[in-house]
């Protein structure tokens, strides 16, 4: 059964800070390791926060990390998308918090995120607070830049 939206925003906003520094790659790395944890132990999916000790599990090359990382986040990507952008009036409104949010804390948006991943989709915690940042980074700040060009070219014309 999945989470309740917002408990699972709320709970996903405290590790989201903690995986904002992180570069592209090592987040689909990171998601990658995830993915082997959990396949070993599959009640630490409920968790959002995840202490991996590497030493205990076995680790393939980063390479290999990364492109598990990469399909599995571009899978859960394409459902995002389908969700936020063709879905109906629900998603109409998650999409709406989800842009004020980014226009404001790119934190909030990667928890908002994981929220949706889990409440609508029963994505694993471990993995929604991973894919949020991704989100927002690759997908996100990218269009908050063209709309701000956009408004910008639309307000000198005024």
């Amino acid at each position: 059964m999945a989470l309740n939206k917002n408990f699972a925003i709320e709970a996903a906003s405290q590790s989201a800070a903690a995986l904002n520094d992180f570069s592209t790659e090592k987040l689909y790395e990171e998601l990658a390791l995830r993915m082997i944890v959990v396949r070993r132990q599959p009640a630490l999916a409920a968790q959002f926060e995840l202490d991996i000790d590497e030493n205990q599990i076995p680790r393939p090359p980063i390479d290999e990390l990364v492109a598990a990382g990469k399909r599995f986040f571009f899978f859960w990507n394409r459902e995002l998308y389908k969700f936020l952008c063709e879905g109906d009036s629900e998603a109409s409104k998650e999409k709406d918090r989800l842009f004020s949010a980014l226009l404001g804390d790119s934190v909030t948006a990667q928890s908002i995120i994981a929220g949706i991943l889990v409440g609508s989709f029963g994505m694993s915690p471990v993995y929604a607070v991973v894919v949020g940042p991704l989100v927002v980074r690759l997908l996100l700040v990218p269009t908050e830049k063209t709309l701000c060009e956009l408004w910008k070219e639309k307000a000198l014309q005024a």
